[in-house]
């Protein structure tokens, strides 16, 4: 094979093994026919690749059987037809929602590593140069966010990411001195092979024993562990060099396990009976280990939230205590103080002394001024006035509002007093007007009366002759007069 640029990765066609795809150090796809000769049959265009070197390749499920997906550390994942198309036909961004992403992670996140299983078609997991593993969704009913699931727990770059050959929600991936598995519900890890005195970089798990995995370190060493059995210690160990082991692979049937290191070299190992063999009773303890490691996971994760929860309301209450305790209590003697300051007429001090209190920003020279002021009984100088007229003119503009609101009422309250006034007067004149008019009555009714004394009189001025022998009928008339005018007066009120 003769490819445009060195190549970092290559994988066989799962439906047609007579085509393989590689993936390129300048970042494009080549796809050979191994019929044809040592030339690719079909190159990506250059302009648009990947802007890095293609980390890794699979092929995926479609109905022509000739789409794969690739990555790079350029943080894109690209899918790919390689019958004609040039172009990718989709092109994801490895950055997931901000809810998603957990603290102290900033995204795009460079792709490192890629797996897809055929029990998942619609579903492909990336493990990163950051440590995360992303699970990206193909057929996402959002386009925008087609990331739905992201797995910390590493602290350096995923070098493999494997999912459980029959129960696919497990996974394991591979990076710094450890191997973690996971289950898509919860993103807590659920096992983890402890850290081991050299570094991992591949792991696959036994297509025979699927509670079997085998991983690979830096210094060309292979290792066999058995889940079941335990974590502490691999079941076998085997050295097929002393470089890195970078790739490996299980035969389908389970007999046979392949590894290539970094040297070049391509070693093809055998499995033991007890590594190839599994019992009747296996998978059932598999699932019944994952499941009981899930439920566990799920209640520590539930713990850690309400531990978190409790200290947030603890730290909210302190907050509360440390107010109240800074609060000053009332002082019923200050407050008398300036009560009486107040009857002398000293309140404009106490004023002008709380103001500088309370806006000093110096240190403490501050207070010796504000009591040598408060000492002077003189009259303040122009300086000292000019300070508390800007003093009051700040104090008076943020409350220009609530004076337009009381200028408002008051003006409200004048025209309530003006109507109340008008009423008064009116009343007032209608008091008058009805005196007035008692007064004529009883003038009207004393000239009635003077008139008839009158007439009375002539009368009595007519008849002097006639009455001399009738001296006390006369007394008796002037009686009768007199009492006559009493009882009118008496009427009148006088």
């Amino acid at each position: 094979m003769h490819p445009p640029s060195p190549l970092k990765c290559i994988e066989y066609n799962s439906k047609d093994s007579n085509f393989l795809v590689g993936g390129m150090t300048h970042g494009s796809l080549s796809l050979w026919d191994i019929r044809q000769g040592s030339l690719p049959v079909w190159t990506s265009a250059i302009e648009k690749s990947h802007h890095d070197a293609v980390s890794s390749v699979k092929w995926i499920s479609s109905k022509t059987a000739f789409e794969c997906v690739s990555v790079s550390a350029d943080g894109t994942a690209m899918t790919w037809d390689t019958r004609s198309n040039t172009e990718p036909i989709e092109s994801i961004s490895l950055t997931p929602s901000p809810e998603m992403i957990p603290e102290g992670f900033t995204g795009p996140f460079g792709g490192c590593s890629l797996d897809y299983h055929t029990g998942v078609p619609t579903k492909y997991m990336v493990g990163t140069v950051e440590g995360l593993v992303l699970t990206v969704n193909r057929k996402s009913s959002d386009p925008n966010n087609r990331i739905s699931g992201v797995f910390p727990g590493h602290y350096g770059p995923v070098y493999a990411v494997r999912r459980h050959p029959t129960d696919t929600k497990y996974f394991c991936s591979v990076s710094d001195w450890c191997c973690r598995f996971f289950t898509e519900d919860n993103k807590t890890p659920l096992l983890t092979i402890p850290q081991q005195r050299h570094y991992l970089t591949n792991a696959v798990w036994g297509l025979s024993r699927t509670s079997v995995v085998y991983t690979g370190n830096a210094v060309g060493g292979i290792d066999a562990w058995d889940l079941i059995q335990s974590l502490k210690e691999p079941v076998c160990s085997i050295n097929v060099g002393s470089c890195p082991v970078y790739s490996m692979a299980i035969e389908s049937n389970g007999q046979f396990l392949l590894t290539g290191d970094a040297d070049g070299t391509a070693t093809l190992l055998e499995l033991n009976e007890p590594l190839r063999n599994i019992s009747a009773s296996e998978r059932s303890l598999f699932n019944g280990m994952m499941s009981r490691e899930a439920k566990r996971v799920k209640n520590y994760d539930q713990y850690l939230k309400e531990q978190k929860m409790r200290e947030k309301a603890k730290a909210a209450g302190s907050q509360e205590d440390q107010y109240k305790k800074n609060e000053k209590p009332f002082d019923q003697d200050s407050l008398d103080k300036e009560f009486d300051a107040a009857l002398r007429g000293e309140i404009e001090t106490v004023v002008e002394k709380k103001r500088i209190v309370i806006g000093a920003e110096d240190d403490q020279a501050q207070p010796s001024q504000t009591t040598q002021q408060s000492n002077e009984t003189e009259k303040p100088t122009e300086v000292d006035n000019q300070q508390k007229e800007t003093k009051t003119d700040e104090d008076q503009n943020p409350k220009q509002d609530d004076n337009k609101d009381d200028n408002q009422k008051q003006d409200d309250n004048k025209d309530d007093n003006q109507k109340q006034d008008d009423n008064q007067d009116n009343d007032q004149k209608q008091d008058d007007n009805q005196k007035q008019d008692d007064d004529k009555k009883e003038e009207d009714q004393l000239e009635d009366v003077q008139f008839e004394d009158d007439e009375q009189d002539k009368k009595e001025t007519n008849e002097e002759g006639n009455l001399d022998a009738g001296d006390v009928d006369q007394k008796d008339n002037n009686d009768q007069k007199q009492d006559r005018r009493k009882v009118v007066l008496g009427k009148l009120g006088r």
